[in-house]
């Protein structure tokens, strides 16, 4: 039964990569739901997770998942990178937004 299991995540890990080549964010996103179901704390799910979130506009979503993948992994630089860079876009988003309501109430 392991062997099976450490074989789907492959599989469904395999899957992530070639859908999020082509930009099938969401598709992405319920495929590591599946991953995350069989091992909460695999690293590459969270970090496609978390990447695809923020692409899609989830930042909320994208920010919690990356947290915890610098908690699983706080030497990779390249996920700190990947949640600074959410946290970016949710405040430029957040200016992005200030700004469109602040022209409708004037």
């Amino acid at each position: 039964m392991d062997q099976l299991n450490n074989l789907k995540l492959t599989c469904f890990t395999n899957l992530c990569v070639c859908k999020f080549k082509v930009k099938e964010y969401q598709s992405v996103i319920a495929i590591t739901e599946q991953i995350m179901d069989m091992n909460p704390r695999h690293p590459k799910a969270l970090y496609f997770r978390g990447k695809c979130q923020y692409l899609v506009e989830e930042f909320e979503n994208s920010i919690a998942t990356l947290t915890k993948l610098c908690e699983i992994e706080p030497d990779n630089a390249d996920f700190q990178n990947e949640l600074e860079n959410a946290k970016r876009l949710k405040a430029a988003e957040l200016k992005k937004q200030k700004k469109v309501y602040s022209k409708m109430f004037q």
